[in-house]
This record gives structure tokens, C-alpha cells and sequence, in this order.
């Protein structure tokens, strides 16, 4: 089996702006393994946010050409 993301059902999700940029990542043996991690982490009952289907909802939400700034956080409390 291949270390690689069946890209085409991950294309759909983002506005078309993104995906040339994102293509390259999700082509990537880093997506994969993190979506493998993710997938047996649910597998185990714990929960991961944003849900599945919403994952990159912000990517179709938002054209790249439209983007000023990113902030990335996490969320201070445990559960």
C-alpha cells in the first residue's frame, strides 16, 4: 500500500484558489501520515475538531487571493 492520500477526494473541499497551493502537500508523505494519525485517534473514540466534514471548510469559505492574515491557536483547556 501507498504512503500517499487519495488526493481527488480532498480537491473538492477547498475553492480553487487554494488547491495549487495545497496539492503539493496533500500529494506529501506528511499528509498522509497525519491523516492516518488522526484516523486511529478517532478510531478510538477521542474526539477531533473541527468534525470531518468541516476540516477545511475555511479553505472553500475564503479565496487565497482574499486572505490578509492567519492566526493559529489552540485551544487552552484540555478535556
Amino acid at each position: 500500500m501507498s504512503n500517499k492520500l487519495e488526493i481527488s477526494k480532498f480537491e473538492p473541499k477547498f475553492h480553487e484558489s487554494w488547491w495549487p497551493t495545497m496539492k503539493e502537500f496533500f500529494e506529501g508523505e506528511d499528509a498522509y501520515n497525519l491523516y492516518q494519525y488522526l484516523k486511529f485517534r478517532s478510531n478510538k473514540g477521542i474526539d477531533i475538531f473541527p468534525a470531518p466534514p468541516d476540516t477545511f471548510r475555511a479553505f472553500s469559505k475564503c479565496t487565497l487571493t482574499d486572505l490578509s492574515v492567519v492566526i493559529v491557536g489552540m485551544e487552552p483547556y484540555s478535556t
